[in-house]
């Protein structure tokens, strides 16, 4: 998929759980340069985004040594026994958030030629969060400079 327009309808029409963290994990590859996130936002992304494509993190954990591998299997091995289905949609809201977050601050690169281009715009977060969301929206800053992820 390399088209931004079909990305944001996706999102905003589909029903299917699937295609719609399928499009969440195009758009996060998109914009990663373009926006900030905090050091708990790549982890609860990286987190979802593991437990919806491998399952349970192994009870193997990584040394201490290792910080940054640590850290991030310890936030993946929160999410044990959470299901493929629920990861996606934990992560598809994350993204719908910052996605909107981040239209309020900037508009992202939408072809003005879409006749799609009114009914593109996020609509807001689904009132149904899953309770293991954060309870508020992630801050989103647009960034000048490219940011490692």
């Amino acid at each position: 998929m390399n088209d931004i327009n079909t990305a944001l309808l996706i999102i905003n029409k589909t029903t299917n759980q699937e295609q719609l963290f399928k499009t969440c994990i195009f758009l996060v590859d998109r914009y990663k340069r373009e926006i900030i996130l905090s050091s708990q936002e790549t982890l609860l992304l990286y987190s979802y985004y593991k437990q919806a494509l491998v399952g349970d993190a192994p009870d193997d954990r990584p040394s201490l040594l290792y910080p940054i591998a640590y850290t991030k299997w310890s936030a993946w091995y929160k999410l044990k026994g959470l299901s493929k289905i629920k990861s996606m949609e934990n992560y598809t809201n994350i993204v719908k958030s910052l996605i909107n977050s981040y239209m309020n601050l900037q508009k992202l690169p939408i072809d003005s030629t879409s006749s799609s281009t009114s009914s593109s715009t996020p609509s807001s977060t689904p009132s149904s969060t899953p309770s293991s969301t954060p309870s508020s929206t992630p801050s989103v800053t647009p960034s000048t400079s490219p940011s490692a992820t």
